[in-house]
């Protein structure tokens, strides 16, 4: 544990936990929170709007360059987008209590005694925040979203494939992936596990939906659900309809 007084004798303390991410706790009684601003949508229009060009900004340089302010014109470089850029207000990005000390996204704990560690998130807990540490310098999620979608667009998949045909490119890497388990092959693994996630995040944007709010929608029915395991399977118990014949019926 690591200890940290600031300038008005207040004393935080952080705890690296087993997952190597850090617990802060102290007195925030007293804090600024900062929350992100969420370019999803923002981007995904820059994205459709430039389709078929050869070069187009990652997530990292829009986000820069739609905040771009021209003093002349007394405009933004990109009104349209920066229309839509919202702020997400269930998340933290920055967090400042009274006296200090300063934490952000993206800032290294080597200061505070936590060599190699960067700040990917915040959690708030009962007595302060646990600081989601970023392993092996990985890509965010969003961004490797951004990224999928961008070579979709780029490659023409997002004008010219289908959502049919999309499922089938999703239904090849699944088989991809029990010849991979039945082969005990775990590189063969990882890569039909990334293969699928590409399909379906290509499958989400042609549907206009976002894969995260699908998979929440999932969890809260399955959250509620109870069943047994079946020869290495979760089988759900059956619930029949009103006035539903129960006989001749499986649990499948």
């Amino acid at each position: 544990m690591k200890e940290y007084k600031n300038r008005y004798g207040d004393v935080f303390t952080f705890t690296e936990d087993d997952d190597h991410n850090i617990l802060w706790e102290g007195n925030f009684e007293f804090c600024r929170i900062g929350m992100p601003n969420d370019y999803q949508n923002a981007y995904n229009a820059y994205l459709k709007d430039n389709e078929g060009k050869q070069s187009l900004m990652t997530l990292a340089q829009f986000k820069d360059a739609v905040h771009h302010y021209d003093d002349e014109t007394l405009t933004y470089d990109y009104p349209k987008y920066i229309k839509m850029v919202s702020c997400l207000r269930d998340e933290i990005d920055m967090v400042d209590p009274s006296g200090g000390p300063y934490l952000s996204r993206g800032m290294s704990m080597e200061s505070f005694g936590f060599k190699g560690s960067i700040i990917e998130d915040f959690k708030p807990t009962d007595k302060g925040f646990k600081l989601i540490i970023k392993k092996n310098n990985m890509r965010s999620y969003r961004e490797l979203e951004a990224l999928v979608i961008a070579w979709a667009a780029q490659k023409g998949i997002l004008e010219n494939g289908t959502p049919r045909g999309q499922a089938m490119k999703t239904w090849e890497e699944t088989d991809e992936l029990i010849t991979a388990i039945e082969n005990d092959n775990r590189e063969e693994v990882i890569d039909a596990l990334g293969d699928i996630l590409v399909t379906i995040i290509i499958q989400a944007e042609m549907q206009g939906l976002k894969l995260t709010e699908c998979l929440e929608s999932a969890y809260n029915i399955i959250s509620q659900r109870t069943g047994k395991m079946v020869n290495g399977q979760f089988v759900k118990d059956f619930t029949p309809h009103s006035g539903f014949n129960t006989e001749n019926t499986s649990n499948t």
